[in-house]
């Protein structure tokens, strides 16, 4: 499992990958998104880090608060 740090302190935004995983599969995505409340596509640009961060940290605030 890894949690999102934000500010230094860990928040409630996590994902699991399969162990020994080479990469993640779509299906893993969107559970991971649905449990944490964000868009599949989002997740996916995070873990890619196709976001910068301040969309990233915009992301994650959204999420925790809801």
């Amino acid at each position: 499992m890894f949690f999102f740090h934000l500010d230094g302190k860990k928040t409630s935004f996590w994902t699991k990958l399969s162990r020994n995983a080479r990469e993640i599969r779509v299906d893993e995505i969107r559970a991971n998104a649905r449990s944490v409340g964000v868009k599949g596509e989002d997740l996916f640009k995070i873990l890619s880090c196709d976001h910068d961060a301040s969309r990233t940290r915009q992301i994650v605030e959204q999420a925790i608060t809801e």
